[in-house]
Order: C-alpha cells, then sequence, then structure tokens
C-alpha cells in the first residue's frame, strides 16, 4: 500500500514538473514572438508567426532540406532593404527525441550572381547524402586550417575559389559551426543548431549581410 501511494506521489509531482516545464517553454515561445514582431514592425517588415505560404523554393540543395523531421518555418521576417531581399526565421525540426530551433537568415539580390556552393563543418552529418556527394570538394592547400574545420563543395570549383577570398576565409576560420549556401542571386547563412536571441536579431542580420558583401564582392548596406 505504502509503494502504491509512494508511486502515485512521485507520478504526480513528474506530471507537474512536466506541465510547469511546458509552461514555461509557451510563455518564453511567446515573448519571442511578441520580440520580433515588435522589430519586424520597427524595420518596416512584415511577420508572420506560422507563414502559411512560406516555401525553400529553388533551395533543394539546402541543408535546411536534410534536418531531422517534422520541419516548420515559424516567426518569419521578410521584408526589402536596400534592394535585398531579407527573410529571416526560425527553423523547427527534430532530431531523434530532441527539438531543434535554429535561426536562418536568408537574401537575395539581382545585384549578386553567386556559383552554386555549400559551405558546412567538416565531418558533417549530410557528407553522406545522396546528392552531396557528386559535388566537387574544394580545398584551398595553403589554408590548412580552413580545410581542417569547413568543407567546401560545388560544381565551378575556380570560380568558387575565387570568390572565397583571403579575408572571408579568416572570417569563416574563426566562426563556430558556420553554415553558407549560396546559388544564382541568394545566399543562405546559419549556424548550426542556434537559436539567435531576439536582442541579437539585428546583428545576425547584419552578419548575413556581411557574408553576402565578402561572397559577392558588393556592398551590402547594414541595419546596424
Amino acid at each position: 500500500m505504502a509503494f502504491d501511494q509512494s508511486f502515485w506521489i512521485m507520478a504526480l509531482v513528474a506530471a507537474g514538473c512536466f506541465a510547469v516545464f511546458t509552461l514555461i517553454n509557451l510563455s518564453l515561445s511567446q515573448q519571442r514572438t511578441q520580440e520580433l514582431h515588435r522589430f519586424a514592425r520597427r524595420m518596416g517588415f512584415e511577420f508572420a508567426m506560422h507563414p502559411a505560404h512560406f516555401v525553400l523554393e529553388g533551395v533543394d540543395m539546402s541543408h535546411l532540406r536534410f534536418h531531422g523531421r517534422f520541419e516548420q518555418v515559424r516567426n518569419l521576417i521578410d521584408g526589402n532593404w536596400r534592394g535585398i531581399h531579407i527573410r529571416v526565421f526560425d527553423f523547427h525540426f527534430r532530431e531523434g527525441n530532441e527539438s531543434v530551433v535554429q535561426t536562418v537568415f536568408m537574401a537575395e539580390s539581382n545585384e549578386v550572381e553567386l556559383p552554386a556552393f555549400m559551405l558546412r563543418p567538416a565531418n558533417s552529418p549530410f557528407d553522406k547524402l545522396k546528392g552531396l556527394v557528386t559535388l566537387t570538394d574544394i580545398n584551398f592547400k595553403e589554408r590548412p586550417g580552413f580545410s581542417a574545420r569547413y568543407r567546401l563543395v560545388g560544381n565551378d570549383a575556380s570560380r568558387i575559389r575565387s570568390i572565397f577570398t583571403e579575408q572571408l576565409l579568416d572570417r569563416i576560420v574563426d566562426s563556430h559551426d558556420l553554415h553558407l549556401e549560396g546559388m544564382d542571386h541568394r545566399l543562405i547563412f546559419f549556424h548550426a543548431r542556434v537559436t539567435v536571441p531576439t536582442k541579437g536579431i539585428c546583428g545576425f542580420i547584419d552578419e548575413g549581410l556581411q557574408y553576402l558583401s565578402l561572397l559577392s564582392g558588393t556592398t551590402a548596406p547594414l541595419l546596424s
């Protein structure tokens, strides 16, 4: 009898803790959405908590396509900044039993023309996926530190090498879990499994714009 009582007490305590944890997460999620909405409004951008028609068109090669299960885009900030179409969003997915949210930057500009490439950390789990293994590895023999930390792939090696300047390589080596993908007028950028705090969204967008400038040889105006 005492065992049964202890069991039910422990079960009730566990259920209570789970309920509190869920409510805290929900509250924080709602707070994040509200703060991102205010940021978007302040910048003159559009905002959608659950964008119904948001499609990652033209990014079939993207790392985003290969992330776990139950993929969902939330908190979409969408607008034009000095001729650059910017989209920033939280990308939700599951890996096993873990829920992951990473903040993604996407920019498009007719002034930019990038070769198709993907940059991701070395030994990434995406390396064995069909379609990626057929791409050419692009190394920089004079930069062993870069090749040790990151893998760069694409089909137009000479053109890709030309846009990965010394300045860009230095910046990449100093970055943590960086992902970059370019194709035509578009650049995608994020740090793997990182949810950018709301107070850091402006800086995160500026970081993406700086990568766009370095890769394209243009000058992308920053938000700040």
